[in-house]
């Protein structure tokens, strides 16, 4: 998802609730918890290192 279109898709979302991000490498998640930190955005979770770092 382009960095406009996800910003703009998480207008609808409540800036109170808690947002859990992934991606593959943890980079995109990584970038998209700072953009929405800077929105507003208050409790925000992100699997760090992403799906491929996370171990079972």
């Amino acid at each position: 998802m382009q960095k406009n279109n996800f910003l703009q898709a998480s207008f609808h979302w409540s800036k109170s609730e808690p947002v859990y991000l992934y991606c593959q490498s943890g980079m995109r998640s990584m970038k998209a918890a700072r953009l929405l930190s800077r929105n507003g955005f208050t409790k925000i979770y992100e699997l760090r290192g992403g799906i491929s770092g996370y171990d079972l």
